[in-house]
């Protein structure tokens, strides 16, 4: 297992192979487990309803040119949601932070999927209260869109780079024990600037929801580059682990070397 942590980009492999998650509710037993997934399900719900709600109250159709004032305040409702929601009830309300945590070991294999269950009906509920409270004004229901003018590849690309710099931000708000609103300044930015090119999913579950109900209203549409609401992200999930460990490495590497004038002083006093 050792050879892992020579190859570039295993070292979180290796981790997870290797180290233990940290205990959580999973070990209490089933009912645990259906609550933390019951409460992730609820914040899940209001975040997706409040951003969602934002795109079919404005009108946008995503993935196509927005004009600036309705960039905002859907960026907003999007990123604030999700940093308001994270400070008063501590969830993830994304299977990609909660991915990212399993990499981390923050939690088990199983609580992750737990938390995926709850954020995925969270999805489909914020969807249908979204249509349940404007009925035919909900247009697509604040689905994901790529724009046309893009190919599947700058899809995946975008979606990817958006989560990495989401999930960076994550981490060192933990890191240093910052505050978590920086988090949804970080989601807000990352939402201005995807929102006219592929929708600014970086959320699988954000974008599951809407794509359910619509199916479950018969308006059922599969595109050939759906996954990229979904590679991207997790993607990004494991690979920020990997960039800031290459970072740490260059800092270490960095702090190694000998000050000049230190030395000097250090000659001096043996001398």
């Amino acid at each position: 297992m050792d050879i892992l942590k020579k190859v570039p980009l295993m070292t979180t492999l290796h981790g997870v192979m290797t180290t233990d998650p940290a205990e959580d509710t999973v070990a209490d037993g089933l009912w645990s487990s259906l609550h933390d997934s019951w409460v992730e399900m609820w914040a899940s719900t209001f975040h997706i309803y409040a951003g969602t709600l934002v795109v079919v109250g404005t009108g946008t159709v995503l993935g196509t040119s927005i004009e600036a004032g309705n960039l905002w305040p859907i960026a907003f409702a999007f990123g604030m949601s999700w940093a308001t929601l994270h400070y008063a009830m501590g969830r993830d309300m994304n299977p990609s932070i909660s991915f990212y945590r399993w990499f981390h070991r923050d939690i088990s294999f199983m609580r992750m999927l737990w938390l995926w269950v709850g954020q995925f009906l969270g999805g489909i509920l914020a969807s249908a209260l979204v249509w349940a409270s404007l009925g035919t004004n909900a247009l697509s229901l604040g689905s994901t869109a790529l724009n046309a003018n893009l190919k599947a590849g700058n899809g995946f690309l975008l979606e990817f780079m958006g989560t990495l710099f989401m999930l960076f931000v994550w981490h060192k708000v933990h890191q240093d024990h910052m505050t978590i609103y920086l988090m949804g300044v970080a989601m807000a930015a990352v939402n201005m600037m995807l929102l006219p090119f592929t929708g600014a999913g970086v959320n699988p579950a954000r974008v599951f929801g809407p794509s359910m109900v619509q199916c479950m209203a018969g308006d059922c549409a599969v595109t050939d580059h759906w996954w990229i609401w979904w590679v991207g992200p997790f993607a990004a999930s494991y690979l920020v682990l990997e960039f800031d460990r290459m970072n740490m490495s260059c800092e270490k590497e960095g702090g190694a070397a000998v000050n000049p004038s230190n030395h000097d002083e250090e000659e001096g006093s043996k001398a």
